[in-house]
């Protein structure tokens, strides 16, 4: 072998010459990457990323469930229209039920604000179309705005979100985006799934 164009033998004297002289920035650099993987490939098996599904939903009152011009104003100013859940409905083909029952949730408003959740599934098994447009027609969604609003399909889960603090009366039929946290995984099994 050749370094700095003379030949080197094999006596322990000269052995010293095959260990090529590096500057502290080097091993300073090679520390920082050997450093840094370290860090990424034990965050990546031990740390935590949630698993979201988004979709869209409507907001109603749970326990007063009406049209929305037909509230009266003592209605709007008792509270007790007020929204307090989100109705969602979410395709069997992405989850499963189960899944999806009791799971934190973002709620986040065409205003951009963000109110925390949890689900509950209406029904255990998917619903046909039919048996979907029966079930919103039964919750007076019966609006174009409101159906269109909701991801309508073959077959769905119907699914409500009881949010943290309620709305305004006036929210009512308004459309907003619901992301449902169903699980977390290592990052590593996230990149592989």
């Amino acid at each position: 072998m050749k370094l700095s164009g003379k030949n080197l033998g094999k006596s322990p004297e000269k052995i010293t010459n095959y260990i090529p002289v590096a500057t502290p920035s080097i091993w300073l650099s090679i520390a920082t990457l050997l450093v840094f993987l370290g860090v990424v490939l034990i965050w990546g098996n031990v740390g935590r990323v949630p698993l979201k599904l988004t979709t869209t939903g409507v907001g109603y009152n749970y326990d007063h469930r009406t049209e929305k011009d037909e509230l009266t104003e003592a209605m709007i100013e008792s509270g007790d229209y007020d929204v307090d859940t989100f109705l969602c409905l979410v395709n069997p083909n992405q989850i499963t039920g189960e899944i999806i029952h009791d799971k934190p949730v973002n709620v986040i408003l065409r205003d951009g604000r963000r109110i925390r959740g949890r689900t509950e599934l209406v029904y255990t098994v998917p619903l046909n179309s039919k048996e979907v447009m029966k079930t919103l027609e039964e919750l007076n969604f019966t609006t174009d705005w409101e159906q269109k609003s909701l991801d309508l399909g073959d077959y769905r889960y119907i699914v409500d979100v009881t949010i943290d603090e309620k709305l305004p009366v006036m929210s009512y039929g308004e459309p907003a985006e619901i992301v449902i946290e169903y699980d977390t995984v290592p990052p590593i099994h996230y990149l592989f799934r």
